[in-house]
């Protein structure tokens, strides 16, 4: 809405309105223009390049607020991944406002869901000292939440809790870990393990403190974000002419506002997340890996044997699924109980999805021992689990995977995130972003432009990168409407349409996207470019807004 309302304001205003559009017209024959401007006392072309470059930096940098890194992470590979997005947020803010909101969604979701549950605090019981050694007796005890704030449901979203790899037996840790060091939980099994009672507390004092933005440095960006605007603005009140590059910067501006008022109460820069430890981990681990992409499969199947005190790997399981033939249709996970029945291995199998091995499984004998402890699980599997029976007459339980863990939590939205998003919606809210970004350059239509070629190619990438946004909206609305549409594009994604509807449709995409690439660069590009040759009232200064502090 901000920027709709700028790009309004721009639009109508007197000094947008001038003809400033090329050498060769009437106007710009009578409009005094100047190349570079030395240091004078009042603005010149190098404070103009330097104040709009410390403004684009900071809302750039400064706003994207990245993810947990994965374990050990070089400062290399850090500094590139910020870079990465750094790039992003150049060329395409609304893309970085788009990943803000969907975080600001799940963190949201989190808070919502965590609150009422319960978490786990160890506390001191008794202490006893024997000369040089002390024995401690610990209490832990499941504490009410009723406080999960914000911020915890960024720190839970961001991949604030993780187990480690040096805190499980070398088998277990092969088994779930692979080559991983460290399995991060999604928001998903922050969720989880709230419902379990297992979340660790951390305080929001703690949080901050790991937090590497403080809220001062914030609100000096927004004062620098918010002098550009005004100057803008008054500019065109005056009327005196708005360069691109201010332009520009205006649509980074309003990105960047609308990043820092999503992502305010996210940390940043935190590299380190909360262990998960105690003798609950190992079992919770086992189960969230199962139900978990990560594994490596769509659907765990879980087959049991028949009833048997003796189970094969010695380990206490539970009985998920009762043996076909013994008069129950259905198996009911009601009746679980340790101890009777045996759980085995499976190995994915491309022609079914899985195939049963006769070698228990460690992992299932975990995920058995946390489904029995823990009545959230069984709760979940009532709703979430279906039966099936195979050809070795057994009924089995197939489970849905969710996403509990992961190596790393994506700092683009993925299904790690809570409260998935209709496509509609997320198409219409993306899409819309870039409409207002493009609309905003659109404003500087009667602009002044170095030749006639730059100004056709600024007016075509402006037109473009709205019209685009307005293309996919319809296309999205269009799709919710007639299911035709969208199902040709599921056929083509899974590559079952006829051979010449391919190729137009991979043509139109990579027309389409290349010259979206290109528009979105261009106006970046042009809006430096332009600075060689600019109306000499580009130069002249509203007296007032010298006195608004700013860089």
């Amino acid at each position: 809405m901000f920027m709709l309302i700028l790009t309004s304001i721009l639009i109508v205003s007197p000094s947008f309105q001038e003809t400033y559009a090329a050498p060769i017209s009437s106007s710009n024959a009578t409009s005094p223009v100047v190349g570079f401007v030395p240091q004078n006392g009042d603005r010149d072309t190098l404070s103009l390049l330097f104040s709009c470059l410390l403004t684009l930096g900071l809302c750039v940098y400064s706003a994207v607020h990245l993810n947990i890194p994965p374990k050990n992470e070089s400062v290399w590979r850090m500094r590139c991944r910020e870079l990465q997005w750094c790039i992003i947020g150049l060329f395409g803010p609304e893309l970085v406002v788009y990943a803000a909101w969907r975080q600001w969604s799940s963190a949201r979701e989190l808070k919502r869901q965590v609150n009422g549950m319960s978490y786990s605090r160890e506390t001191l019981k008794k202490s006893w000292t024997f000369g040089s050694g002390t024995i401690t007796q610990v209490e832990s005890k499941n504490v009410l939440i009723d406080d999960y704030t914000l911020v915890h449901g960024y720190y839970g979203t961001m991949g604030g809790f993780a187990f480690e790899r040096d805190s499980f037996p070398k088998n277990l840790a092969s088994e779930i870990f692979g080559q991983h060091k460290r399995l991060t939980l999604t928001p998903r099994g922050v969720a989880l393990l709230a419902q379990c009672g297992h979340l660790p507390f951390v305080s929001e004092a703690e949080i901050r403190d790991k937090n590497k933005a403080d809220t001062v440095a914030k609100v000096l960006v927004c004062c620098q974000a918010g002098w550009m605007i005004v100057q803008v603005i008054a500019r065109i009140a005056e009327p005196l002419p708005v360069t691109l590059l201010e332009v520009n910067t205006i649509g980074h501006v309003a990105c960047a506002l609308a990043m820092y008022l999503l992502w305010w109460h996210k940390p940043r820069q935190i590299n380190e997340p909360t262990r998960l430890e105690g003798e609950w981990s190992a079992s919770l681990c086992a189960y969230m890996y199962l139900t978990s992409q990560l594994s490596g499969r769509k659907h765990h199947k879980m087959p049991l044997n028949k009833s048997s005190n003796d189970t094969a790997a010695g380990a206490l399981t539970c009985s998920l699924i009762h043996p076909a033939g013994l008069g129950r249709q259905e198996p009911s996970i009601e009746d679980t109980r340790p101890g009777s029945l045996s759980v085995y291995k499976l190995h994915v199998n491309e022609a079914d999805g899985s195939e049963l091995a006769e070698s228990p499984s460690l992992s299932h004998d975990l995920a058995s021992r946390a489904i029995a402890a823990h009545p959230a699980l069984k709760t979940r599997l009532m709703c979430k689990t279906h039966s099936i029976v195979n050809c070795s007459g057994c009924t089995v339980l197939t489970i849905p995977a969710e996403e509990f863990l992961a190596p790393i939590i994506s700092d683009w939205p993925t299904d790690q995130l809570l409260r998935r998003v209709d496509s509609l919606i997320m198409g219409a809210i993306l899409w819309f972003a870039t409409i207002a970004y493009g609309a905003i350059h659109t404003a500087a239509w009667n602009s002044y432009f170095p030749s006639t070629l730059e100004k056709w190619l600024w007016h075509a990438s402006s037109i473009y990168v709205a019209f685009s946004g307005m293309v996919w909206v319809v296309i999205n609305v269009a799709a919710k409407i007639f299911p035709g549409i969208d199902a040709l594009w599921m056929r083509f994604l899974h590559r079952k349409t006829f051979w010449l509807t391919d190729v137009v449709i991979i043509l139109l995409c990579t027309i389409c996207g290349l010259a979206y690439i290109f528009s979105r660069a261009y106006l970046v590009v042009e809006a430096f470019v332009s600075l060689r040759e600019l109306p000499k009232g580009a130069y002249e200064t509203p007296s007032w807004t010298q006195v608004l502090p700013h860089l």
